[in-house]
């Protein structure tokens, strides 16, 4: 069995690049990211997708791909990934979805226009990180942004509400996003499980 599974994004040391370099490099890394992830999309090993619920947990969750900035390993012993960011929020936070998990298209699809629920079950991996961020992202500026949950070192289910605009358009470039420390001190997050459920529709009145 492999002992882990890792993929890196990390922008060096925050002080290495001078402010003017920070945001082509990170836009070439994000280009970079995301073809990556592209080329892998319809071999997502274990994650389930149905026509109301997209769901990773366990080795699935070696499906996460970093943003830039961050950086994820499946942590076989602790059944969980464990995401860090170096880079603070403010700096490449519109850069990149953070550590996240790139939907397929035919759940990329079955959103538009509709409710969606995000469940995330993570645990501080730092005593002194209190905060996570958690976002949907879509294109043309119908994402969710960054949600801001205060967290602890115990194991909870963070979760918020969104509505996908129906002018939203399938693209193949749809995440779910996990930003670990704002503050881009390295600190991180254990991620047991990521879901999106589609709610169901209101009725008309």
């Amino acid at each position: 069995m492999r002992k882990s599974v890792a993929f890196t994004a990390s922008i060096g040391r925050r002080l290495s690049l001078p402010d003017w370099a920070f945001y082509p490099v990170a836009a070439l890394v994000l280009a970079g990211m995301i073809a990556f992830a592209m080329s892998g999309r319809a071999e997502l090993q274990g994650v389930l997708v149905s026509e109301t619920r997209l769901l990773a947990e366990g080795e699935a969750l070696a499906n996460l791909i970093p943003g830039p900035g961050t950086s994820v390993v499946y942590d076989f012993a602790e059944g969980a990934s464990l995401a860090r960011s170096v880079a603070t929020l403010e700096a490449a936070g519109h850069l990149s979805a953070g550590v996240g998990l790139l939907a397929p298209a035919v759940f990329e699809r079955a959103v538009i226009g509709r409710r969606i629920r995000v469940s995330v079950e993570m645990r501080a991996a730092d005593s002194s990180l209190t905060e996570a961020r958690l976002g949907y992202f879509t294109t043309e500026g119908h994402d969710s942004g960054w949600r801001a949950f205060e967290i602890s070192e115990d194991y909870a289910i963070y979760a918020f509400e969104h509505d996908i605009s129906p002018l939203t358009q399938a693209n193949n470039e749809e995440w779910v996003g996990v930003w670990p420390d704002a503050q881009g001190l390295g600190r991180g997050v254990y991620v047991r499980r990521l879901q999106v459920d589609i709610l169901p529709a209101e009725p008309p009145s």
